[in-house]
């Protein structure tokens, strides 16, 4: 009898073991729950930005002062790209545990159709059936369908492009990209989607053995790397020093910016985040010239007023003053002209940084060393 009962608790725990996860039967499904079999890609997705997008606390600050200033009229709209269940749900007030999810699993994989900038543009259907960019895959737990479009830009254009209800467009990451050279194609190494960039095929199991026998094939990140992302900022732009002469006690010192690795404006997204070039000029060590130029989009309110709130950019912003910002595949020839002592050896130094600092949380900053490089004037 006890032997009876051993193979029978461990035929039991062995079942447990293999048995599919439970979907919600109403709603949608927590990611914890997608993460019993999708082990890998959860594993990605939890220390993401996606997963963190109502939890940030660059976000969550922003929208506690934007829902402050309006009696709460913007919080459906906040949390409809940064908790998109709440499409669905309409939980502005974050009481549901999925809400906290962020971006999650089962909504994306639920959406069948998006047109960024239309008024709704997201279809979205709950339910046992889940889309992704796969063929032939089958699941034990729901069923799968494919769909191309998890392959298009427009599935991640629906929330990162926006105008506010003054007309002026606070983001405009899709936009920039349709105009880009990567969405155009214009040679072999381009033709790129969002997803080619920010979620890489990456060779890796779609269920671990113990869900499914299966194989590894290439499937796509799920960390979406974008401008938190230290490595995914470093690879967008390069710096180099071109030519640098004397003219007397004048030096000409001419600096080369180049948008190489990213589809879009560098920088994109919030209107606070900058790229700051910095020259500084040294004699026998010590400093002699310092001068900073910023790459930006400006955006002024009614008064025409500079805007450098984030929460004020969504209420108060009514036209782009100014943006010089870098194209995608763009170089920027920046030029500086300074004083400088003859019959002195005068070095140059250089550094390229992007910044994020909202004014919203003063101790909250960004800051990635983009490139650094440095030369040196001969006396003469």
């Amino acid at each position: 009898m006890k032997r009876f009962l051993l193979v029978l608790s461990l035929f039991l725990i062995c079942r447990a073991l293999h048995a599919s996860p439970e979907l919600a039967k109403e709603g949608f499904t927590s990611a914890k729950v997608c993460g019993e079999c999708h082990v890998a890609i959860y594993e990605g997705w939890k220390e993401s930005m996606h997963a963190n997008a109502v939890t940030d606390p660059v976000f969550y600050p922003i929208f506690l002062e934007t829902s402050r200033q309006t009696g709460g009229q913007t919080d459906f709209l906040c949390l409809s790209c940064h908790a998109p269940t709440v499409r669905q749900t309409r939980d502005t007030h974050l009481t549901n545990p999925i809400t906290l999810e962020g971006v999650t699993c089962d909504f994306c994989h639920s959406v069948t159709e998006s047109k960024p900038g239309a008024a709704d543009p997201l279809t979205v259907v709950i339910g046992k059936k889940k889309w992704g960019p796969l063929k032939g895959i089958t699941s034990p737990a729901h069923e799968v369908s494919y769909s191309d479009l998890f392959e298009q830009s427009r599935l991640c254009g629906s929330c990162h492009e926006y105008t506010n209800k003054n007309g002026a467009p606070l983001f405009e990451t899709f936009s920039e990209w349709q105009k880009s050279p990567q969405a155009k194609g214009a040679s072999p190494k381009e033709g790129k989607t969002c997803q080619s960039c920010h979620m890489p095929p990456l060779k890796g199991l779609v269920v671990p053995p113990r869900v499914k026998p299966t194989q590894e094939i290439y499937i796509n990140s799920h960390e979406a790397a974008g401008g938190h992302s230290i490595e995914q900022v470093r690879k967008a732009v390069t710096l180099r020093i071109g030519e640098s002469r004397r003219e007397g006690d004048k030096i000409h010192a001419t600096v080369y910016l180049e948008n190489v690795g990213s589809g879009h404006k560098v920088p994109t997204g919030m209107p606070t985040r900058k790229l700051v070039l910095r020259l500084q000029a040294f004699v026998g060590g010590a400093p002699l010239y310092a001068a900073e130029r910023i790459f930006q989009k400006i955006l002024v309110d009614k008064k025409g007023e500079v805007i450098t709130k984030d929460a004020d950019l969504f209420l108060k912003a009514v036209k782009v003053s100014q943006d010089n910002r870098l194209e995608p595949g763009e170089v920027r020839a920046e030029d500086f002209t300074f004083y400088a002592p003859e019959g002195k050896k005068i070095e140059i130094r250089l550094s390229l940084y992007y910044l994020y600092q909202p004014r919203i949380i003063h101790e909250t900053e960004m800051k990635v060393i983009l490139g650094e490089e440095k030369t040196t004037l001969p006396e003469k």
